[in-house]
């Protein structure tokens, strides 16, 4: 009888690793899954960007020498700059321009030349987030639906008779 207590005391213990090593697996397989989660949502959630936070930068800072649309100001109107500039050059380049034209960036000197020569301030307290919400500003005000010519009545107009 004294012989079988031992066995069953091992039994018992063998029975507490095996549940001790299932709930390790689970809870390994469950971490990767949590740290895969947040490191997805991360990327879509530090891709987001505030158009009204980019309106005010943009009005703020951007708007003294360009426009949101197509339009020359001072400088380049900023429609489109994304597909035309990756974000790490747009960074670059609003952080310190001079240093992007003294690096002899063929599309920073043109612009440089292309525009008598005039220096864009430099912005080196803005960092990613800024940016894209500037960006994201000038990128809403190009897709916001442009107002109807129609009458407001809804009346028809008719051509003038010569």
């Amino acid at each position: 009888m004294i012989k079988t207590i031992p066995s069953l005391a091992l039994q018992s213990e063998k029975w507490h690793y095996s549940i001790l090593k299932m709930i390790n697996k689970i809870y390994k397989k469950l971490s990767v899954l949590v740290i895969g989660f947040m490191l997805m949502t991360n990327g879509v959630f530090a891709q987001d960007a505030d158009a009204a936070a980019g309106e005010k930068l943009f009005k703020n800072n951007c708007a003294q020498c360009h426009a949101s649309d197509a339009s020359v100001v001072v400088g380049p109107g900023l429609k489109g700059i994304e597909e035309r500039r990756d974000f790490a050059w747009l960074k670059k380049w609003i952080n310190n321009p001079a240093s992007v034209i003294a690096s002899g960036d063929k599309y920073a000197v043109e612009l440089y030349e292309k525009y008598n020569k005039t220096q864009m301030t430099a912005f080196p307290s803005f960092g990613d987030a800024e940016i894209k919400n500037i960006l994201a500003y000038v990128k809403a005000s190009n897709e916001a639906p442009v107002a109807s010519a129609a009458p407001a009545d809804g009346a028809a107009q008719v051509a003038p008779q010569e």
